[in-house]
């Protein structure tokens, strides 16, 4: 028997709905598939240091790190505190807010429930064991920078070519325009001997122009 031909004006609203949903469904995992990716980060014994690009929040951390010689894992949290360590930058403290902390089969001690992306986080792996490659699954973020109204930021720097000596030489910039008139102090640093991107910030503020510029009071 011929079974005819029908074009979609001749199949039943009811019937194109039910073959576009199976459509969808059948597609539908490639389609999510898709929306993911995967990072993955060296790590050997010890404390390790990662940038997670990634959103993983969509499982525990209790899941997400199955290998078993990861035991700690601490996300950096901005904060008003700036005490990080006590004794070594090693030992990060718990106690403070700048940091959220996972620890294996310590549910009492942990106040990371979520690996969320565009963080920095310290990662344990238990000493002496081999160095190996952990993944992460999430779904892509487009990248992030926050700013600081509290101190200098520093974004691009190093992109642009600065070297540690250009950096250092803003921080110190930095230190001296807090002390008295914004103007002033611009201009007593202008007097002295600086150069490089120094000169290029002095040179901007104490330019032709009617700006203002808003200062952070303690």
């Amino acid at each position: 028997m011929k079974i005819p031909s029908l074009s979609a004006a001749g199949i039943p609203r009811c019937l194109r709905t039910s073959i576009l949903t199976a459509a969808l469904a059948i597609a539908g995992p490639a389609a999510l598939h898709a929306q993911w990716a995967t990072e993955e980060f060296p790590l050997v014994g010890g404390w390790n240091a990662i940038w997670l690009s990634l959103d993983c929040s969509h499982d525990s951390p209790d899941i997400l790190i199955d290998n078993a010689s990861i035991s700690e894992v601490w996300r950096w949290e901005r904060s008003p505190s700036n005490v990080q360590f006590l004794e070594a930058p090693s030992v990060p403290i718990q106690g403070d807010a700048q940091w959220k902390v996972w620890r294996r089969g310590e549910p009492a001690a942990t106040t990371l429930s979520r690996l969320t992306g565009n963080a920095a986080y310290l990662v344990k792996v238990e000493d002496g064991t081999a160095p190996f490659a952990f993944s992460l699954t999430g779904k892509p973020l487009a990248p992030r920078t926050d700013t600081r109204a509290d101190g200098l930021n520093l974004v691009g720097l190093k992109r642009r070519g600065a070297s540690r000596a250009d950096i250092a030489a803003l921080r110190d910039l930095l230190g001296a325009l807090g002390q008295g008139s914004f103007r002033d102090a611009a201009r007593a640093r202008s007097g002295s001997e600086v150069s490089g991107m120094e000169r290029d910030v002095l040179d901007f503020i104490l330019g032709p122009s009617d700006r203002s510029f808003l200062t952070m009071k303690s």
